[in-house]
């Protein structure tokens, strides 16, 4: 009777266990919101004008966030939980830490842009393009597109919003035929440049690549990226 006793008090003890680091594991950070009458962002690269007035900004762990003031601060919260949650996971990888930068998030269909600022639409809110600006604002576009596109989505995927992966077998089939497809910048992934199956099968190469960096302590590329180590790298993983 008292070994049920006990198992029954071990029980309770673990799911009481389980349910706290669930709510750690949800719980919102405590933000702070600043008003701002005028807020107008810059032009990033002569795409699209980012611009807009009226909307909040808060600053967390060295990153300050702006956003529209159309954006609902459930909505805000949500975005800073889960980009402090990225950046730490690429902190993780890489050793990198996010420090005085700047995020400015809008409510249009905007795509990521980023330099030393990261300016996107909130509609690309959790998705890779979204980890993969968050990783062009810390390492610059010096940095070969697909690389950090492979970082970006091994990221989206465990967090549960990444694009799968297909057989990376086949995928690599596609490079015997059109090998300029290897280079996976090709070009930015953008389907005026090539059809849907091709560009997943690029995607597939490239997430499969980071992987492959990863596995054999070669993530340095992304950190210290050369053309020359890039090239070696990816001979290596492709034959």
């Amino acid at each position: 009777m008292k070994i049920k006793k006990l198992l029954a008090i071990i029980l309770v003890l673990c799911f009481a266990a389980f349910a706290l680091c669930g709510c750690v594991t949800q719980r919102q950070l405590k933000l702070e919101y600043t008003e701002e009458t005028s807020i107008r962002f810059t032009e990033p690269y002569g795409y699209k004008l980012f611009s807009y007035h009226g909307g909040y900004s808060t600053q967390y762990e060295g990153v300050t966030y702006y956003f529209d003031k159309d954006i609902t601060e459930d909505q805000r919260n949500e975005f800073i939980t889960e980009t402090v949650a990225v950046l730490k996971e690429i902190q993780t990888r890489t050793g990198v830490e996010a420090s005085e930068k700047i995020i400015n998030v809008c409510t249009d269909e905007y795509k990521p842009r980023a330099d030393e600022q990261l300016y996107l639409g909130f509609p690309c809110f959790k998705t890779t393009e979204y980890v993969v600006g968050l990783c062009k604002m810390l390492f610059g576009n010096e940095v070969n597109y697909g690389v950090l596109y492979g970082l970006a989505n091994n990221i989206a995927i465990k967090r549960g919003y990444g694009e799968e992966a297909q057989n990376l077998e086949q995928a690599l089939t596609l490079c015997e035929d059109a090998p300029e497809y290897l280079d996976l910048n090709y070009p930015c992934f953008l389907d005026n440049y090539a059809d849907q199956e091709t560009l997943s099968k690029v995607k597939t190469i490239a997430t499969g690549f980071y992987s492959y960096l990863e596995d054999n302590g070669k993530t340095d590329l992304i950190t210290d990226f050369t053309s020359q180590k890039y090239t070696i790298f990816k001979r290596i993983f492709v034959y």
